[in-house]
């Protein structure tokens, strides 16, 4: 009598050890894909917020003759005894939908976290808005390491300064904002496509440095200096700090550009485009761009 073999089904120690490796390296090389896209989409986010900022800053000026003040610091500092005083992103609050958070505005009291002396505006500042806030950010629309107030990744051009207290405080500094700023299109001489009005920056610590992010709704302005916010600052920061993007040069933490995008930060430019710029940027030339009237040439980077 003849014997038939048996049919044998499934798969043998070595396939499936194959087939698991396989699954493996495609997984290996389908996570960095994904993760690239996300990240691309995060980017043209950040970018489209910068659009609209830039758009806002414009019809800001088409409605007022200037551009906004970097901050408001009235004469009469009755209400302000903690030296918040409103700035540019409380200012365009209309022209970015937020008409109703900026009704309730009262700009003759200064903006606090909470009750402070029948302050009208207790509270208002710690509202989180997605149009300051690049997706890239982790840490969230409320910044914890300025009493949870809202946060802004967006911060404007002080210009090129030592940022030493005085210097500060003057309106005549060489970016787009500052205290009682009145910039006008027509003063930014050397082009507004060859100027920054607003660049990114991360709330999150990195290599144990604080980057702490913005405010959207103002500045804490105490003269000397002591007391200011993260806020304007792009190019050289205060003392002998250096300049960098993204953080590759220094430490300083009052300085444009931090950003979580890979090699480099978006800003946006006072003609309302916006760019991407690397990281190993020229030096020279990024000091140039948040200069509005310097007359400087822009080097190749």
């Amino acid at each position: 009598m003849t014997l038939k073999s048996r049919s044998r089904f499934g798969f043998t120690l070595v396939e499936l050890l194959v087939v698991i490796a396989i699954i493996g390296v495609l997984i290996a090389l389908l996570l960095p894909a994904v993760q690239q896209a996300r990240e691309a989409a995060r980017r043209m986010q950040c970018t489209n917020n910068l659009k609209q900022l830039g758009l806002a800053v414009h019809n800001y000026h088409d409605t007022f003759g200037t551009l906004p003040s970097g901050w408001i610091r009235p004469a009469n500092l009755t209400n302000f005894d903690n030296n918040n005083f409103w700035g540019w992103g409380a200012l365009i609050l209309p022209f970015i939908e937020q008409n109703s958070l900026h009704d309730q505005i009262n700009f003759n009291w200064e903006w606090v976290k909470d009750s402070s002396l029948g302050n009208p505006n207790s509270g208002l500042s710690t509202t989180p808005i997605n149009a300051f806030l690049c997706p890239s950010d982790i840490t969230g629309g409320t910044n914890g390491k300025e009493n949870d107030n809202g946060t802004s990744n967006y911060l404007g051009s002080y210009g090129n300064k030592s940022l030493n207290g005085t210097e500060y405080g003057t309106n005549a500094d060489n970016g787009i904002f500052s205290r009682n700023s009145d910039v006008g299109l027509r003063d930014i001489t050397d082009g507004t496509s060859n100027t920054i009005v607003f660049g990114e920056k991360t709330g999150k610590e990195i290599n144990g440095d604080n980057f702490k992010a913005g405010l959207w709704a103002g500045v804490r302005d105490n003269d000397n200096g002591s007391g200011r916010k993260p806020w304007l600052c792009i190019g050289r920061g205060p003392g002998s700090a250096t300049d960098y993007v993204n953080g590759v040069n220094g430490t300083n933490t009052w300085t444009l550009s931090v950003s979580l995008h890979p090699g480099g930060a978006n800003v946006g430019m006072s003609d309302g485009s916006v760019r991407f710029l690397s990281e190993t940027i020229n030096l020279n030339a990024y000091r140039f761009m948040v200069q509005r009237d310097d007359g400087q040439v822009i080097p190749n980077e």
